[in-house]
């Protein structure tokens, strides 16, 4: 429970029996599902079930990728009356059990003052 209470978890630092599952759903014009799966060192990207690739990311692009979550966070959120607004899925898990599942539909994701790595940038990053 107390992970909970603290929030998404952290790509940065993540134990080797870690992962950290983030699903991203755009529903304008069509339905889209991307998902991204941290565990490690590394990033398995996929879009509507299909694997994109891997990719290997550095400490410095956790760091980022853990703002853009922080962002997404505390984003603005999307009401009723927003259409095609995403919905961003975190889902945290330990040797294979979950610890924790966080939902966020937001319209746009709060501005930070620090570098972030968002999830679209890291799928144009793939060969």
């Amino acid at each position: 429970m107390p992970s909970l209470l603290a929030g998404p978890p952290k790509v940065e630092g993540l134990k080797p029996d870690e992962r950290v599952s983030v699903t991203l759903i755009y529903s304008e014009p069509a339905i889209t599902k991307y998902k991204y799966v941290f565990s490690g060192s590394e990033v398995t990207i996929s879009e509507n079930g299909k694997t994109l690739g891997k990719l290997a990311i550095t400490a410095e692009d956790a760091v980022h990728i853990d703002q853009h979550l922080w962002a997404v966070e505390r984003g603005k959120k999307a009401g009723r009356s927003v259409m095609g607004a995403p919905v961003y899925t975190i889902k945290h898990e330990s040797s294979g059990k979950t610890i924790g599942t966080w939902t966020y539909r937001i319209d746009e994701p709060k501005e930070s003052r620090k570098p972030v790595l968002s999830l679209g940038e890291l799928r144009k990053r793939l060969p």
